[in-house]
């Protein structure tokens, strides 16, 4: 919370920090995102946690004063960290297949 009161957009950041509270990395990245779109509502995010965390951050926001996001920007925070676990995870599966490829040079 003394993160958030000291950035310039409370909000955001505040969404972002409470988004990796609720859902873990491997959450993230299997999601299908929000299941807002599409018929994929089934890999969605849980539909109760996303409105927890966007409740949490709408009362704090008005609780301490700050400017409360816009639903685009709490969605748009969401498909964000989605789209950084997912190419996480692609980088540390790549890495581990190149750390794989060099032991069977070696033998």
């Amino acid at each position: 919370m003394e993160k958030a009161a000291r950035s310039q957009n409370h909000g955001v950041f505040l969404t972002n920090s409470v988004i990796d509270l609720v859902f873990t990395h491997e959450e993230l990245a299997q999601s299908s995102g929000l299941g807002i779109i599409g018929n994929r509502k089934e890999h969605a995010l849980n539909p109760v946690r996303v409105a927890a965390v966007t409740e949490f951050v709408r009362s704090t926001c008005i609780k301490k004063g700050w400017h409360e996001p816009g639903q685009a920007n709490i969605r748009r925070k969401f498909t964000n960290k989605i789209t950084n676990c997912r190419r996480d995870r692609l980088r540390e599966a790549l890495k581990q297949k190149r750390q794989r490829e060099a032991l069977r040079e070696k033998r």
